[in-house]
């Protein structure tokens, strides 16, 4: 009895991984595209309550937008605990501004610009920063520390 060829055998490619951490990979820049998009429209909803009644009434006549929007930045108020932990200044001193860079660049926007809200680093709204934006003021201020 012959075993069946190994994945790869005979220029056959061999599966993708698919464990979690592979798919989350796989899905991460699909979901900070739809998280910045629904800040967009949860900013929009805020701002303009005419815009909150017209899109209420489009999604058949859900609750009225402008009052379900008020909590909606409660879980966001957070960094998450990964991220929250970064020594931002010791992560610069002893790695280097790129190694910094690329350790900020594996969080979303909605999570680098909740850390620097949290940590009170700009008095700007950041919300529609993009990464880039957002990782240059968490530069700055590990530098300046």
């Amino acid at each position: 009895m012959t075993n069946p060829p190994a994945p790869g055998a005979n220029g056959a490619s061999a599966p993708p991984e698919q464990t979690p951490a592979a798919e989350a990979e796989r899905e991460a820049p699909a979901r900070a595209f739809f998280e910045a998009l629904f800040d967009v429209v949860l900013d929009e909803i805020e701002r303009n309550p005419g815009f909150a009644d017209r899109l209420s009434e489009k999604l058949g006549g859900v609750a009225p937008l402008r009052l379900v929007v008020k909590g909606r930045r409660r879980g966001r108020e957070e960094p998450p605990p990964a991220l929250a932990a970064l020594d931002l200044p010791e992560l610069l001193r002893e790695e280097g501004q790129m190694a910094l860079r690329e350790r900020l660049s594996a969080f979303t926007n909605p999570q680098l610009a909740a850390l620097i809200r949290a940590r009170q680093l700009s008095s700007d709204p950041v919300s529609k920063l993009n990464k880039s934006q957002l990782a240059n003021i968490l530069v700055r201020a590990a530098r300046d520390a």
